[in-house]
This record gives C-alpha cells, sequence and structure tokens, in this order.
C-alpha cells in the first residue's frame, strides 16, 4: 500500500514503488515540449538525464521527490487501481468554515435548468474543469459557485472588458459587493474579488506572459501605485480560486498563481473551449482535476439559448510565391494581399447594407489598421487593439451597442470574454489553425438578442502555402458542431467538402 498525501496545491507519494511504476507514472504526468526537435538536449526528470540520457523533450509534473500537481490527484489514483497497487489518500488541508448561502434577489437572471444542474455538479466536485460554451452564461455560473460556497474568494480573468461584466452580474444576481483589481484599480472586496491575471502577476513582480494572447491589454502597471501586499494577500489566502477562460491555465503565469494560491481548497476553470492545441492540456488538469460538464454550442442553440450562425466560405484566389516563412506567408497573402483584403471590405459593404452590426477580428494589429483605413471614409469604423486604455475600449463596447459604430474591427482581444450581444455579423479576417480560438471567435455574435433570429459568419478559405491546412481545420471543428449552418462556395479547391447553396445576406 502507498499513502498520497494531499494539501491544496500539491499530492506527495509515500511508500515504495518500483523503479517501473515510477517511470510509468512520470511518463503519464508529463507532456512533450512542440519545439522540441528545435531545441538542444538537457536532463529530464525522474528516471532521465544522467546516466540515462539526454532530455527526451518532454515537461515533467512528476518530481523526483513524487511530488506532482493537485489536480492529477484523480490520474493518479486510476493509475495506481489499473496496476493493483492500494492507495490511501491522506487529506491534510485545514477545514473550512463556510458562509451561508447568499440569496439570488433578480429574477430576471434566474438560473436555467443547465446553469442549476452545473452549480450542483460543481459543488458536488468540490473543483474541475467546466466547459460551457461562449454565450451559455458563464459569469452567472461563476457567481452561483461563489454565492453557494460563501468563501474568500479570487476570480481570474484575462481582460479589463471581463473584469467590469464579471462585476456586473455578482451585483446584480445576489448583490455581492465585488473588488476588482485591474484597468487601473485596486479595490479588494471583502469576500470576493475580481483581478486581471496581468494584476496578480504585478503584485508578485512577475511578467505575465498568457501565451500567444495580446499581454498589454493590462500590463498591471498601476500596482506600483496601489496596494502590492494587499492583492498578494488576497491571492495567498483565497479559499475558492476560480480562473474563466481556462484555455490559457497553461501559461507560466497561471501556473505562478496556481500554486501561490496555497489556501484555495476549491479550485474551478471555466471555458467555452477548455482545451490548447499544443499538447500540453494536462497543464489544464493539473490545477484544478478533471472535467465534469459539457455544455455545448449546439446543446445551447437547441434550447433557444444561442442563435444558429451562418458560416460563409469565400474562395481567396491562389497565390504562390508568397514566402517560405509563417511569417512571411501570412503577411504577404493574409495582411497585405488587396485582393483579399477587398473581399473583407465587399462583405462588410453588403453586412452593413443589410443593417447588420458587424466585427471585424484580426489577428494583427497592422492588419486592422489596414482594413481601418479601407473602410473608414464610408462607414463609422472604431479599430481596437491591446494597446487603447480601458476607458476608450469600454466606450467603445457601448457605442457599438448604442447603434454609433457601424463597423468594430479588433485584434485578439476581442477573441474571448467580450459580451455585444447585439453584434450579429463577423467576419474573420484573419487566419489560423486553433480550435478553440475558431470556437471562441464565433462566440463573439451567437448570443441571444431581441432583434436577432441568426448570426452571419464571413470566413476565408485561404489557398496557399500553411494557410490552406489551416482553413481545413477551422471548417472540420464548425462541423463538430451540428448547430452550425456551414455554407462553402462552389470551387475544385474545396472538393473534398459538400456543396452548400450561397448564403443570403439579409
Amino acid at each position: 500500500m502507498i499513502e498520497i498525501f494531499i494539501d491544496n496545491v500539491n499530492c506527495k507519494i509515500k511508500g515504495s514503488l518500483s523503479k517501473d511504476l515510477c517511470k510509468e507514472l512520470d511518463l503519464l504526468m508529463s507532456y512533450s515540449h512542440p519545439g522540441y526537435m528545435f531545441m538542444k538536449g538537457g536532463k529530464g526528470g525522474y528516471g532521465l538525464g544522467g546516466k540515462y540520457g539526454g532530455w527526451d523533450g518532454r515537461i515533467r509534473l512528476l518530481t523526483k521527490s513524487l511530488v506532482f500537481p493537485i489536480g492529477l490527484l484523480g490520474m493518479a489514483k486510476d493509475f495506481f487501481k489499473e496496476k493493483g497497487v492500494e492507495v490511501k489518500v491522506v487529506d491534510v488541508r485545514p477545514e473550512l468554515s463556510y458562509g451561508s448561502p447568499i440569496a439570488f434577489i433578480d429574477k430576471t437572471m434566474d438560473l436555467r435548468k443547465y446553469q442549476q444542474d452545473v452549480l450542483e455538479k460543481a459543488i458536488s466536485a468540490g473543483s474541475g474543469i467546466i466547459k460551457v460554451a461562449t454565450g451559455g452564461g458563464k459569469s452567472l455560473i461563476i457567481a452561483s459557485i461563489a454565492a453557494r460556497y460563501n468563501i474568500p474568494t479570487v476570480i481570474y480573468v484575462i481582460g479589463i472588458e471581463l473584469l467590469y461584466q464579471m462585476k456586473e452580474t455578482f451585483e446584480r444576481a445576489y448583490n455581492i459587493e465585488c473588488g476588482i483589481v485591474g484597468g487601473g484599480k485596486c479595490e479588494l472586496g471583502k469576500d470576493v474579488t475580481i483581478m486581471t491575471i496581468w494584476s496578480a502577476a504585478a503584485a508578485f513582480n512577475k511578467k505575465a506572459k498568457i501565451s500567444d494572447n495580446d499581454t498589454t491589454q493590462d500590463s498591471g502597471k498601476h500596482m506600483k501605485l496601489l496596494n502590492k501586499a494587499g492583492v498578494r494577500k488576497a491571492v495567498e489566502e483565497a479559499q475558492l480560486f476560480i480562473f474563466d477562460e481556462c484555455q490559457y491555465a497553461a501559461s507560466e503565469t497561471l501556473q505562478f498563481i496556481h500554486r501561490a494560491s496555497t489556501a484555495a481548497k476549491h479550485r474551478f476553470l471555466l471555458s467555452g473551449t477548455p482545451w490548447r492545441d499544443t499538447g500540453d492540456d494536462i497543464l489544464i488538469e493539473a490545477v484544478s482535476g478533471r472535467r465534469f460538464c459539457d455544455i455545448s454550442a449546439t446543446y445551447l442553440i437547441d434550447k433557444g439559448y444561442l442563435v444558429p450562425p451562418d458560416i460563409h466560405f469565400v474562395n481567396v484566389p491562389v497565390m504562390r510565391n508568397v514566402g517560405k516563412k509563417y511569417h512571411d506567408v501570412y503577411k504577404n497573402y493574409v495582411v497585405e494581399n488587396d485582393e483579399r483584403n477587398q473581399l473583407i471590405v465587399k462583405a462588410a459593404r453588403k453586412l452593413v447594407a443589410a443593417k447588420k452590426r458587424v466585427l471585424i477580428l484580426v489577428v494583427r494589429v497592422q492588419h486592422g489598421k489596414i482594413l481601418r483605413d479601407l473602410l473608414e471614409d464610408d462607414f463609422s469604423v472604431k479599430f481596437l487593439d491591446g494597446g487603447k486604455s480601458s476607458s476608450e475600449r469600454l466606450g467603445t463596447i457601448d457605442n457599438v451597442k448604442k447603434g454609433d459604430i457601424e463597423i468594430l474591427i479588433a485584434s485578439k482581444i476581442f477573441d474571448q470574454g467580450v459580451d455585444i450581444p447585439e453584434l450579429d455579423a463577423l467576419i474573420l479576417a484573419g487566419s489560423g489553425k486553433s480550435s478553440g480560438r475558431a470556437l471562441q471567435r464565433i462566440g463573439r455574435v451567437i448570443r441571444l438578442h431581441p432583434q436577432k433570429k441568426k448570426a452571419i459568419v464571413v470566413e476565408f478559405f485561404d489557398n496557399c502555402k500553411y494557410l490552406r491546412d489551416h482553413s481545413e481545420a477551422r471548417i472540420k471543428v464548425y462541423e463538430s458542431e451540428p448547430g452550425f449552418n456551414i455554407k462553402m462556395p462552389k470551387s475544385k479547391t474545396l472538393h473534398s467538402y459538400p456543396q452548400r447553396k450561397p448564403i443570403k445576406w439579409s
């Protein structure tokens, strides 16, 4: 028999294990570094390195002293059960003093049945990953979990827009006064504090690194003038840890905050896309444990909680000699390709003429500026990127909701988290193969609104090196949601996909 001692952050195995079992568990609790083939060798973890040779390219979560993250406890128990090893779990975590559940006050925001089911599953599980498609009301689920536990809570978000949206949800639904840290403010809450991950990192004098996301959206510079010690204390003493948009949980920054949250007995990660395309999903599970619910976009469309999207693919002419490296290909074929940009402009004109409120998403800031210059003479256009102040971004969102802006162009800061139900048309001007980003972007326009029965999405099938594969990958992602209506152009380059009727713009 072995014993596994658990605290709020880690588990430690005590007892006699064979070297072969240690190696198997080490392999299970590791992942391959995506750039390993381009890197020099080094030392490995348990049973690797030294006399066993150089680094095998795997990142290990099991240490040589047999310590691993708390979220992988379920994985370890299943492993030992399969191997016939008896396990005793010794919980050394202190008991928590839970307050009485906070009553729900706004009946106009009453929990939907699936949200109530998610809440009950969350309380039963105690920790874990919650998948709810974009537009499914994650903010209300988060508020409900916090209200039920009623213990010191910190909720982490990746953007300033989410910061204020979350605060509004808490105050409307439960009359809970939340502190906010981010966007130039540092107001610590008595029981609940919502903070950007950038600000949390700044309080520990860490530079935030969130995958490839636009890290300029909240630099945390305001922390120099504010209460770093207070923020650190809030992080370290929070008994409930919640992170929205958890596809970024694998980031170096969130992993650090996870380890710093030494009092957090309950940890929940939420996202419409709680996975990554880089092979390191285990880092997400390591924070909170396994996924215990899955609410898809198709389910929400069928139940009438989201509007269905018509995804219209536009075929972009073939272009050769665009470069050898991906950066050059993207620059020449997407960013500076006048023919492709004119297709975007043409689509925007049709959508505005059909009285649609249009969002254009770009990957590179330069691309957004080019499209803005092409459109601003004829339309009310605004371009937002991560360099804009929080007040400017929030003001622009208000103007879009009021109808004062016809076309909003945005960089990756709008890929997730932003709630503008009035938007009913989306032009995906960028490219890429990320399944998570693809679904998150569609989620920008499928939220319910009284004047919206469906959403129109304009996509582009790019016919060149690298980008063709990316286009095909996104099609497969969309086809995984039966509630999405995909409309393909007639093209010999798309022979593997069924031909569909052309989309109507009205």
